[in-house]
């Protein structure tokens, strides 16, 4: 397979064409899915080493493919940003024999995602700030990941083998589905959506539930809220676009510090209620995003670079 190909499916910018030639490459072998794994790992300590944009060029040059691939790969493994960290973790079979599994943990920073394919084929899309721990290899017996953040899975279904997302409030356990998990520990809350098939919620001394596509269920200060799914679009954040309907400039603005890294505070509390709906694709950047909203309300804004604050007035 070209891997010009591949990178630009990591990146998003493949013709529904090329899509279903790279699935089908997929599913041949295992030996094509572990190729896949191997060059998503790389791709995604590009993003977070630097540039993708920049880092893509690497592909095409061919002649020096190798000797770039041992470079990143050698920074990644001096801890650069992506910090795959290996911690073993002791286990034990039913005949008390140890089995050590090896956990790698990826920490999403801000203004990027990173998809993965694990390796039960299962994928998986980080948000920005998100942090996913999981094992290289899953037991034969379950599959279990645990995230901060926001991440879409799909799930490779296996009713003998079952896969579980554990966050802070809530453990999410897939019936065969693909859902949207957002746990950021500073939102204060838990929020599971279903867009296909079915998943059961777990949750501390409460009773189970289990969500049809088109809910989503959002556990607040203890408290439960179950709803219908009103704007799919708000999650097509693994596309590289943020959508919002019907939603306060406060809240879009601590959406824009979550993907720009950067901190925002409105001063003009005559503005922080109004209410908008709008989309952009996230690499335009944070400066293009505010002048389309300056279009709609009116307010200055300037940076302080020593704080890395964006106060707007």
């Amino acid at each position: 397979m070209d891997k010009d190909l591949l990178y630009r499916y990591f990146n998003g910018q493949v013709t529904p064409d090329e899509l279903h030639r790279i699935r089908k490459w997929q599913e041949e072998s295992e030996a094509n899915r572990d190729l896949l794994r191997r060059e998503r790992k790389l791709f995604n300590a590009m993003i977070l080493a630097g540039s993708p944009e920049k880092n893509r060029s690497l592909v095409k040059e061919t002649d020096k493919w190798d000797r770039h691939r041992k470079l990143l790969l050698g920074k990644v493994a001096a801890g650069l940003v992506i910090a795959v960290g290996l911690a073993a973790l002791l286990f034990f079979t039913n005949r008390n024999t140890p089995d050590l599994l090896a956990f790698q943990t990826i920490h999403v920073p801000s203004g990027q995602r990173v998809e993965i394919l694990l390796s039960d084929s299962t994928h998986v899309w980080l948000n920005a700030n998100t942090t996913m721990t999981y094992p290289s290899e899953f037991k034969k017996d379950k599959r279990e990941v645990t995230i901060e953040g926001e991440a879409f899975f799909e799930v490779r279904h296996n009713d003998k083998w079952p896969f579980t997302v554990h966050t802070s409030q809530m453990d999410i356990k897939d019936l065969g589905t693909k859902f949207n998990v957002e746990a950021y520990a500073d939102k204060g809350y838990a929020e599971t959506s279903l867009m296909e098939g079915k998943v059961e919620i777990a949750m501390t001394n409460r009773q189970s539930h289990i969500l049809q596509p088109g809910q989503k269920l959002q556990v607040m200060d203890g408290n439960m809220k179950l709803s219908d799914i009103n704007d799919p679009d708000s999650y097509r954040w693994r596309e590289g676009l943020y959508c919002f309907s019907n939603k306060r400039l406060l809240n879009i603005m601590k959406d824009f510090e979550k993907y720009y890294g950067v901190r925002i505070e409105i001063r003009n509390q005559e503005i922080r209620n109004v209410v908008l709906s709008g989309k952009f694709r996230i690499a335009e950047g944070l400066d293009y995003a505010l002048s389309v909203l300056q279009a709609e309300i009116p307010f200055h804004y300037y940076r302080n670079k020593a704080t890395s604050t964006l106060y707007i007035e």
